[in-house]
């Protein structure tokens, strides 16, 4: 017996896994997180994760705002204990000051710009005592390359500052202060062996892994070292200026040395611990108000003519400010007063320049609903929720729930605005922004900012080419009020948002629950409905009904005590006031799991089952982004390793015999396709026809020209497949791989993914629904199948991966792109519905199942996914089948009806069918009538009958 297929392909965008960011944030002691000369870390892609390369700068500002923070003298280092890392004192007996900020960067996994050195005997021979030679490929004969250092303990303590040197071809780490005239000083400097350190490389200015840093060689000189006391020297870049929210990292450099002698450099040094400041004007400093510096915390001066290394980045933006971080936050009486709350996020604490959109959300039992306007307020270290004029936060329940959306700062989609004389009219404000102007299908989410106290609901109103923010009780609106602006479009995925579902609803009769539910208004979206995994979003959009009330979004679970709407989401009036019919709402909502990645990327899925140590990344395709069969596909392979190129040209080739599609391999651009050997970036391609926008289409990080064929064919056979609009095998819906949840957890919460359990959940554990795929008879033979190590699973179950394309592999795959009719061509089935005078609704689902000649399953084809079917049409799909099959092999199809998700009729679904005509369809073209029923109706769906209608015929 021949199994026809492993694969399956999926004919709806999927939610996506995070994309790793390489972060750059700050960290702020407080008693919360320090214990005498520790401070603990608390961060996402930290936690859990020993792997990690940490770099650390003392900053004086406290989150780099106005108010001072603390001086810190002493010589810190990095550690990890207990899951989390650390940052200490180099001297035990010195505490931990409170209210200090640390700049920190995590640098990128796999990266080999980045990596750590223990300093050995050897790496001493023949230097001073207190030096350290780097010998490593990513700085050896690099003199002219830019390094940062910090301090990563590994159980020996090295309570000293640093200086980086050049000589001989090799970058040397000293301890400062070796030629103090105190013998007491200068013995201590003495470079201890198992001292280690995490080195970051950059060479011509670029930061590896990051976007937006900026990287150069600061020398002193008379200009810029402050005249009183010649401590401080002033950074002097345009980016820089003015700007309160850069990160700034800095690491002496004595130079290096024309004669290459060690210890004979061009220049003098610094040789005391270093911090960073920002000259606030409102400080009371005054020294150059505007300017970042480097200032020596003990005071000596800085000699004229040293150098140091700069790192900076405008913004703790990971890549741009169009980034966003999605997260939920409770407001209980632990971490609120009776007027606001707390947010304690890693990503958005010491950040004032954050952007954050804040919408009230009632999720379970006991949470409380949002009544009086509210304001996002920066508090000097971390941001708030608060009602304005002492209005109580809480109304009856102890508990509210907020949905936060926050960006790093201003971005293309996303801004401050003040409100001006100029233009405020009355109870609104006119928006001006590129993305909104004459742009009447925006999508628009606002939130007080608190600047001026505005103690009114708002909403947004399109007028004139030109948005507004209004006052909803129609009062005056105050000078000087702020919001935070976010904009997207209309559409199931917003074009600045990935992965967002947004949409403007409106509230009709239609809509309105009746008696004391007519405050609630339901949404019916087919992207939203039967999905409760969204942190969603809502701004009132006046088009001419005010509903000056305070509301909160919901998601009414089955089961629960408000069996309103069950599976849908709501919006409410949180004082239980009657929505006005035609309030309408700008709604956006985003996947749970796409949180903390560029918005400027489509949504990722990772490829679930990493290999060696690779991983893939494979977005799945949406419906119809399959490459149009027939086409002539442009193949541009990386030629960096030629005999390696070769072979990738060779492998691919082998998938021309399966399929109506032409490999034109070519030297340069125009392509579609686009592979490379990223080093360091893993294993993955694009899916579909989605490739053809992406550069690299296709990475291959682990190959090099010694690469054996045995692991490089399979790779590319596996990796081209997804090319052409596969996806994995693991998440068949047939597959039942006995998994142990929590081990599974905790190998995917490390690198290189660092997922959250729902995460591992949507990449890994759930499989994939009958409904939203197609897919024939599993092949555990397939080359699309990946391995399942032994420690992943309950008992004694591992998979091995497969390497070689199965006859089911070449079947599929020619159903996907048949050849035109004749020699070679695909059968098919064709079926016709005629719909009756009910419609068949979105979420209801209709399948078509074959049952073959020597199979004992059947192959489930959807018709519908879910789409509408719209009442007294004709509705034609056809099923490809197999290459070789012949119409005496289709036993029998049976036609399956189902109501809403999952699989039982929805209350408002009632749908019937008149007739249908099932067809063959051979290689020639020529059509065989199968079966065929007619009636008036012939079948009906409604909410007395069963919950599925089988039809069933066979050929006769």
């Amino acid at each position: 017996m021949k199994n026809y297929t492993l694969w399956y392909f999926l004919f709806s965008t999927l939610l996506a896994a995070r994309v790793q960011a390489q972060v750059v944030f700050r960290h702020v002691t407080h008693a919360s997180n320090t214990t005498d000369h520790i401070t603990r870390l608390d961060h996402p892609q930290l936690n859990g994760n020993p792997n990690a390369l940490v770099f650390i700068m003392p900053n004086y500002n406290k989150n780099g705002a106005e108010s001072t923070g603390a001086d810190y003298q002493q010589n810190a280092g990095v550690f990890y204990s207990g899951g989390r890392w650390a940052i200490f004192n180099q001297n035990t007996e010195a505490p931990m000051p409170v209210n200090l900020t640390f700049n920190m960067l995590i640098a990128p996994a796999g990266n080999s710009n980045y990596f750590s050195i223990t300093c050995t005997q050897n790496s001493k021979t023949g230097l001073a005592p207190n030096g350290m030679v780097i010998d490593h490929p990513a700085t050896n004969n690099k003199p002219n390359a830019l390094l940062m250092i910090t301090q990563n303990w590994s159980g020996t303590y090295n309570d000293n500052s640093q200086v980086l040197s050049y000589a001989n071809g090799k970058w040397y780490i000293a301890n400062n202060k070796y030629l103090s005239p105190d013998p007491a000083i200068s013995a201590k400097s003495t470079m201890p062996i198992g001292a280690r350190f995490n080195v970051m490389v950059i060479e011509n200015g670029q930061v590896p892994g990051f976007l937006n840093g900026i990287a150069y060689l600061h020398t002193v000189t008379e200009a810029n070292r402050y005249e009183q006391g010649y401590h401080i020297t002033y950074l002097d870049q345009p980016k820089l200026n003015s700007n309160t929210d850069a990160i700034v990292f800095a690491t002496p450099n004595w130079g290096w040395s024309p004669g290459g002698t060690v210890g004979q450099t061009s220049g003098p040094y610094n040789d005391s611990p270093i911090n960073a400041w920002y000259d606030h004007p409102n400080d009371i400093w005054n020294y150059r108000n505007g300017f970042w510096s480097i200032f020596n915390s003990d005071g000596t001066p800085f000699p004229v003519g040293c150098k140091i290394n700069v790192l900076a980045f405008p913004s703790s933006a990971t890549a741009s400010n169009n980034t966003f971080h999605l997260a939920q936050h409770l407001a209980t009486r632990a971490n609120s007063n009776d007027t606001s709350t707390v947010l304690d996020d890693p990503l958005l604490n010491g950040k004032p320049n954050a952007l954050v959109i804040a919408s009230p959300v009632w999720q379970e039992n006991g949470d409380d609903n949002v009544v009086y306007p509210y304001v996002v307020r920066y508090n000097g270290e971390r941001w708030t929720i608060q009602t304005l004029l002492n209005n109580p936060f809480f109304n009856v329940t102890q508990r509210v729930r907020f949905n936060i959306l926050t960006y790093q700062g201003p971005g293309d989609s996303n801004y401050v605005h003040t409100v001006t004389p100029a233009n405020r009219i009355g109870n609104y404000t006119i928006l001006n922004h590129p993305a909104l102007n004459r742009n009447p299908d925006a999508v628009v989410l606002v939130t007080q900012r608190y600047n001026t106290v505005n103690n009114h609901h708002v909403g947004v109103w399109y007028r004139n080419g030109r948005w507004v923010i209004l006052n909803l009780d129609r009062a005056s609106m105050p000078v000087g009020t702020q919001f935070n602006v976010m904009v997207t479009k209309k559409g199931v995925k917003g074009d600045n948002q990935a992965g967002s579902v947004a949409l403007v609803h409106t509230h009709t009769n239609s809509g309105q629950l009746g008696g004391v539910l007519g405050a609630y208004t339901k949404i019916d979206h087919p992207k939203l409905n039967y999905i409760p995994d969204y942190y969603a979003f809502a701004t009132q959009r006046w088009t001419g009904a005010y509903n000056p009330h305070g509301f909160n979004v919901w998601y009414d679970v089955p089961g629960d005590a408000y069996p309103y709407r069950d599976n849908h989401w709501l919006i409410y009036n949180g004082a239980n006031a009657p929505m006005p019919v035609n309030t309408s709402f700008n709604f956006v909502a985003f996947g749970k799991i796409n949180t903390d990645r560029p918005s400027s990327l489509p949504a990722l899925c990772f490829d679930r089952l990493p290999t060696q140590k690779s991983f893939d990344q494979n977005p799945q395709t949406a419906p119809g982004q399959f490459w149009k069969n027939g086409q002539t596909l442009r193949i541009l392979i990386d030629q960096n390793y030629p005999k390696a190129s070769a072979q990738v040209q060779q492998y691919i080739q082998e998938w021309q015999q399966y399929v109506n599609l032409k490999f034109d391999f070519v030297a340069a651009e125009p392509a579609d396709i686009r592979v490379a050997f990223q080093a360091n970036q893993g294993d993955w391609s694009w899916s579909g026809s989605a490739a053809s926008t992406q550069n690299p289409s296709m990475n291959l990080g682990s190959v090099s020209e010694t690469t054996e064929a045995a692991v490089l064919r399979p790779l590319v056979l596996r990796l081209f497949a997804q090319v052409l609009g596969a996806v994995h095998e693991h998440q068949h819906p047939a597959v039942g791989i006995p998994w142990d949840v929590e081990a599974t957890n905790r190998y995917y919460a490390g690198p290189p993914n660092f997922w959250s359990p729902l995460e591992v959940g949507h990449n890994i554990l759930v499989r994939y629904e009958r409904s939203r795929s197609q897919f024939t008879l599993q092949d555990p033979r397939s080359i699309l199948r990946f391995g399942v190590p032994n420690e992943l699973t309950l008992g004694d179950v591992a998979i091995l991966p497969n390497e070689k394309i199965t006859e089911s592999d070449i079947h599929f795959m020619r159903s996907i792109y048949p050849a035109a009719t004749g020699t070679g061509a695909t059968p098919k089935l064709r079926l016709s519905i005629e719909t009756g005078t009910e419609d068949l609704r979105v979420s209801s689902q209709a399948r078509l199942l074959v049952r073959m000649k020597n199979s004992t399953e059947r192959i489930e084809f959807p018709l519908n996914r879910g789409a509408s079917w719209g009442p007294e049409t004709s509705q034609t799909q056809e099923i490809i089948l197999p290459a070789g099959t012949s119409a005496k092999d289709v036993l029998g199809c049976t036609l399956h009806f189902f109501g809403g998700l999952p699989y039982s009729l929805a209350p408002e679904d009632s749908w019937t069918i008149n007739g249908f005509q099932l067809n063959w369809v051979d290689v020639n073209g020529s059509i065989t009538s199968l079966a065929a029923l007619k009636g008036n109706p012939l079948a009906k769906l409604t909410t007395n009958g069963p919950t599925v209608y089988t039809l069933y015929f066979t050929k006769p």
